[in-house]
């Protein structure tokens, strides 16, 4: 893994977002993007609604609709 060392003035603005933060050098070329993990308390919270929120169709259900617009 490569380090990189930035400001204290950069690792705020980093620290202060939740959304992703798009990386450019000095004449603005992008480099890249770089995102927070989410923190565990996000991850389950996604589980729960998940779990309370799921009325989809399962992988099998949407193969066997899938197989029957594709034979009509």
């Amino acid at each position: 893994m490569v380090g990189l060392i930035v400001s204290n003035e950069q690792a705020a603005v980093i620290r202060g977002t939740r959304e992703s933060v798009e990386i450019v050098d000095s004449e603005g070329n992008r480099i890249g993007f770089f995102t927070q993990p989410m923190r565990t308390e996000e991850i389950e919270a996604a589980k729960k609604r998940s779990r309370e929120e799921s009325q989809g169709s399962s992988l099998d259900e949407i193969w066997q609709r899938l197989h029957k617009v594709a034979s009509s």
